[in-house]
């Protein structure tokens, strides 16, 4: 399976352009809304942006250490839509890829594994 770039989709450089690029299918996020809700969540309370932001602000860091615990591959940062050559409407921004593998990075909240003590 081939993964293409929308065209001027690049998030920094457009908020309004990747939005609508991803308004042209179904995205990995609204799938994932569908698995865990069974319903498309919509969009997200303003409560919960600083932990988008927290996110965000590690990204980059969390892909360096992919960079350095899978030396000699390649990871690209991403912030462009991309879309499946099999259905054009199945789109994703993954933070990152290399040649073989798509990068989502991840974060929580530092008191998720309190509940567990």
């Amino acid at each position: 399976m081939d993964i293409n770039v929308v065209k001027g989709s690049s998030k920094e450089e457009s908020e309004e352009k990747w939005l609508q690029a991803r308004a042209a299918g179904v995205t990995a996020t609204q799938v994932a809304q569908l698995v865990v809700y069974g319903k498309l969540a919509g969009a997200l309370s303003p409560s919960a942006e600083p932990y988008m932001q927290w996110g965000l602000e590690r990204e980059a860091h969390l892909l360096e250490m992919a960079r350095h615990k899978f030396q000699g591959e390649t990871i690209i940062s991403n912030d462009q839509v991309m879309y499946s050559s099999i259905n054009p409407r199945y789109l994703a921004t993954p933070d990152g890829f290399s040649d073989t593998t798509i990068y989502e990075c991840k974060t929580m909240k530092s008191d998720y594994f309190d509940r567990f003590e």
